[in-house]
């Protein structure tokens, strides 16, 4: 009898982590799936993404936990610890590669909407440069044409000696 019970407990937590290890796999398998490589092609897809892959992650990493923890129980511990690392392995670099997509595309998003943006200040700009009385562009007043507003040099001196006196 007392072996029964406790055989059926490390039963159930075998069957349990059977279930887990597989859950775990269908679920990276499924956003694998979901998300193959070059199919996001959205903002709102590659943040449902990246919410999948958090989620995902955190059940691969929970699941190697409870595999760890039933690798104690056995006798060929290390044999047990290195299968659990392995699956672990393979299915975060499945996840990495749609977190990696996902993320670049949100870069690259987020890099076109700042370049949009330069793109129309820099047209407003010129836009308002063009209606500017002063020119931008470094260029002199022609000078075919005298200022009869400005006097000469001769002019301006005489003035000054005028003034000068008392």
């Amino acid at each position: 009898m007392r072996r029964f019970s406790v055989f059926l407990p490390a039963l159930l937590l075998l069957l349990n982590l059977a279930a887990a290890g597989v859950h775990a796999e269908a679920l990276e398998a499924t956003l694998v799936k979901q998300y193959p490589a070059g199919s996001i092609q959205s903002v709102a897809q590659a943040s449902t993404a990246l919410a999948a892959v958090t989620d995902t992650r955190k059940r691969v990493e929970e699941d190697y936990t409870l595999a760890r923890n039933a690798c104690l129980d056995k006798f060929f511990m290390t044999n047990c610890f290195d299968h659990a690392k392995d699956r672990r392995r393979t299915a975060l670099a499945a996840i990495r590669k749609i977190e990696v997509e996902a993320s670049a595309y949100l870069r690259k998003d987020k890099a076109d909407e700042r370049d949009r943006g330069v793109a129309e200040r820099q047209r407003k700009a010129a836009a308002s440069a063009e209606g500017s009385a002063i020119p931008f562009t470094g260029a002199t007043r022609s000078d075919s044409a005298p200022d009869d507003s400005v006097p000469d040099k001769q002019q301006a001196m005489q003035l000054d000696k005028q003034q000068d006196k008392p």
